[in-house]
């Protein structure tokens, strides 16, 4: 199992969007240039898109997808306080507050495998209170995912589904993006997307799963890939 590193950003407000993708990326290659960065395999980007559409929230900047090669790696990578205060600094001219006030560490769950589209589609899922998290988890992955890709028209619609499921928090109290679940929907033309995503909000909206919803558009840039062991700062 990868754990798998989630934020939802809003870009610190001295930023446009465009400056806070270019100030985004510059805070991505620092991270990247740290000797614990071995403990890396996968790093991506997800830039917020603006494409109008109901539903969909354009309140957010961006979000940060970061795959750990191990638990133990995570464990590794926590426990590397060297380059701590530099990031957290840099952290500070990024983003609106500091990264673990909007993250999760999930387990990944790919449901439907396939290419990346050109639009990547995110649903920050928050279970019904009353619902148990293992209760959720099942029923999310398996009668919810065949009600979504058994549909006429969004089973077909999907290139690629991703569920992954936030494990337990690192600190007390929690963590600091509520989410139980992190949907990533792949689709290939932004221009079916608003037809699409009427009819997938709409069956997740008509659960009675969920308490509360985030839909966010994206486009998907991949910054590190690597499936063999790092053996040292990239």
């Amino acid at each position: 199992m990868e754990p798998k590193l989630i934020y939802l950003a809003r870009r610190n407000p001295a930023l446009t969007r465009s400056g806070f993708t270019a100030r985004w990326r510059q805070h991505g290659a620092l991270g990247m240039s740290m000797p614990r960065w071995k403990n890396i395999r996968r790093y991506v980007h997800c830039d917020v898109q603006q494409y109008g559409i109901s539903g969909i929230d354009e309140g957010y900047d961006g979000v940060g997808l970061i795959w750990h090669r191990s638990p133990e790696a995570r464990s590794r990578h926590r426990s590397d306080n060297s380059s701590q205060a530099q990031m957290e600094a840099d952290e500070a001219q990024t983003f609106a507050e500091p990264v673990y006030n909007f993250c999760l560490l999930a387990q990944e769950f790919v449901l439907k495998d396939g290419l990346a589209g050109a639009v990547k589609l995110i649903h920050f899922a928050e279970r019904a209170t009353l619902l148990g998290k293992k209760e959720f988890e099942k029923a999310w992955r398996e009668s919810h995912t065949n009600a979504l890709l058994g549909d006429s028209e969004i089973g077909p619609a999907i290139q690629r589904y991703v569920q992954n499921h936030a494990l337990p928090p690192e600190r007390p109290g929690g963590w600091g993006l509520t989410s139980d679940c992190v949907d990533e929907f792949w689709f290939a033309p932004a221009e079916n997307l608003p037809s699409v995503f009427a009819r997938l909000k709409a069956e997740t909206q008509g659960s009675d799963l969920l308490r509360r919803s985030i839909w966010v558009a994206t486009n998907e840039v991949v910054l590190h890939d690597r499936p063999e062991i790092a053996l040292g700062p990239d």
